[in-house]
């Protein structure tokens, strides 16, 4: 106690004008970090993220004939009414646009923010890795059945984060 007292007292009677410079930089640096994420750890807390949600959406609507947990059709007996592509256009927006709405709320605002300003692309890609695993251990698809799962996907991962950011940040589950 009597040494957190002496730097207090050495920091009040200090010359305050002036940081010293390691100190000086290490909190730029911890600042930095914090507020300009690295692209690594955004992509490994997506992977880890969408892994989850993708255990979730595959117990309840199949992807290319892999199912997780339970049996039946779950959501494909809904989306079949929409026909074979149709149905594969609802499963991409489904499963895609699961982790992406969900994708503001898990991030933190910084690491949310970050991955706005490359939206764009980000959802196409996820997209592209799940279609590309899923394809290899399902079952193959037709061309005009992968597109459209592609681009629904890719679309509901745009809208999905766009709607889930202003979920998050209109009424935040957290502070």
């Amino acid at each position: 106690m009597n040494r957190f007292k002496k730097d207090f007292d050495d920091f009040i009677t200090s010359d305050a004008s002036e940081l010293p410079k390691r100190l000086d930089q290490s909190t730029r640096a911890l600042i930095l970090n914090e507020l300009n994420p690295s692209w690594s750890r955004i992509s490994i807390k997506i992977l880890f993220i969408h892994t989850l949600i993708s255990i979730i959406t595959l117990s309840v609507c199949q992807q290319f004939g892999v199912r997780l947990f339970f049996d039946g059709a779950g959501l494909m007996n809904a989306f079949m009414n929409l026909g074979y592509v149709g149905c594969m256009a609802a499963c991409g927006a489904f499963y895609i646009g699961s982790t992406y709405l969900l994708l503001p709320i898990l991030l933190n605002i910084d690491e949310a923010r970050k991955l706005k300003s490359q939206l764009w692309w980000q959802p196409g890609a996820l997209a592209a890795i799940s279609l590309a695993f899923l394809s290899s251990v399902g079952e193959a698809l037709p061309l005009i059945a992968a597109a459209a799962w592609l681009i629904s996907a890719w679309l509901t991962g745009l809208l999905g984060f766009i709607f889930g950011r202003f979920l998050h940040l209109n009424f935040p589950l957290r502070s």
